[in-house]
C-alpha cells in the first residue's frame, strides 16, 4: 500500500517536475554579450570619426535569418577587432536572451539594440557590407534633448546633400562614416528633428571649410520622412532616408551629443 500510494504521487509529481526544470531551460541564457562598461575601459582607439563607433566588415550578416544572431556575431567580430586579447573586455561577459535584443528597420538600414551593463550596443549596418557599432552609457538625463513633435510632420528639415560632400563625409571609408556632434546649443528647438538636422548642417559646412572636395548645400525634406524609434530615457534613433546619395542615422548620448552614422548607397 505503501508502495502504490509512493507512486500515485510521484506519478502526479513528475510531470510537474518535467514542467518546471522545462521551464528552467527555456529560461537559460541564448548566448553571452560583452560587458559594455568594460569594452569602454580597454577598447582601443575607433577606427571612425567618432570615438564611440567602430566600424567592422560584415558581409557574414547574410548568413544569419534572425538579424539578432547577427547582433551578437558583430560584437564579437568588434572585441576580437578592438580589444586586446587579454582585455576584461573579452574576458567578462554577460548572459543574453534573443528577447532582450531589439532590432528594426530604420530608413533603410537595420538597427539592432543590444543592451548591457552600463548601457546599450547600437549597432547600424549600412547599404552594402560594414557595420558601425555604438557604445552608448545610462549616465545621464536625455530629457535634455525636445521630443518629436508630430505637429511638426509638414514641416521642412533642412538637410545637408550628401552628394556635394560625398567623398568629404565618408572620409577614408568606404561605405559609412561616424561622427560625434555637439547639440546642446540646439536643446531650445521644439522638436528633436531640428536638432538632427542643424548638427548635420554643422557638419558637412565644417567639411566644406577644410576640405576642397566638399561642398555645402541644402535641401528641404518632409520631417515627417525622419523615421524615429524613441523610448522613454534612452537613446533615440532617427533615420532620414530621402536625400540622394545615402542616408543619415542619428543616435542621441546622455551628454547631450549626437552620433551621425552616414551610410552610402551603392
Amino acid at each position: 500500500m505503501k508502495f502504490s500510494f509512493l507512486r500515485i504521487h510521484l506519478s502526479h509529481f513528475i510531470p510537474s517536475l518535467m514542467i518546471a526544470l522545462s521551464s528552467g531551460l527555456s529560461m537559460a541564457a541564448d548566448f553571452s554579450v560583452p560587458s559594455l562598461s568594460r569594452c569602454l575601459t580597454d577598447m582601443q582607439t575607433a577606427n571612425t570619426k567618432d570615438a564611440r563607433v567602430y566600424n567592422i566588415y560584415s558581409d557574414f550578416y547574410y548568413e544569419y535569418e534572425d538579424k539578432r544572431d547577427f547582433a551578437v556575431a558583430a560584437l564579437a567580430e568588434m572585441t576580437k577587432l578592438f580589444a586586446p586579447a587579454n582585455s576584461s573586455c573579452n574576458q567578462f561577459s554577460q548572459p543574453m536572451n534573443r528577447e532582450t535584443i531589439t532590432c528594426k528597420k530604420i530608413a533603410g538600414s537595420d538597427v539592432c539594440i543590444v543592451p548591457s551593463d552600463a548601457g546599450e550596443f547600437i549597432l547600424v549596418k549600412d547599404y552594402v557590407d560594414s557595420t558601425n557599432i555604438i557604445l552608448t552609457e545610462y549616465d545621464g538625463d536625455y530629457s535634455k534633448f525636445p521630443e518629436i513633435d508630430t505637429n511638426n510632420d509638414n514641416e521642412s528639415l533642412w538637410v545637408p546633400m550628401p552628394e556635394m560632400c560625398y567623398d568629404g563625409i565618408l572620409n577614408g571609408l568606404w561605405d559609412s562614416q561616424s561622427y560625434l556632434l555637439d547639440a546642446k546649443s540646439y536643446r531650445r528647438f521644439g522638436d528633436l528633428r531640428y536638432v538632427m538636422a542643424r548638427t548635420s548642417r554643422d557638419l558637412v559646412k565644417g567639411l566644406s571649410q577644410s576640405d576642397n572636395t566638399c561642398q555645402y548645400e541644402t535641401a528641404a525634406h518632409l520631417a515627417a520622412g525622419m523615421q524615429c524609434f524613441a523610448r522613454n530615457n534612452k537613446p533615440t534613433i532617427c533615420g532620414l532616408p530621402t536625400t540622394g546619395a545615402g542616408y543619415f542615422i542619428f543616435v542621441t548620448d546622455a551628454d547631450n551629443t549626437m552620433h551621425l552614422v552616414f551610410n552610402r548607397w551603392d
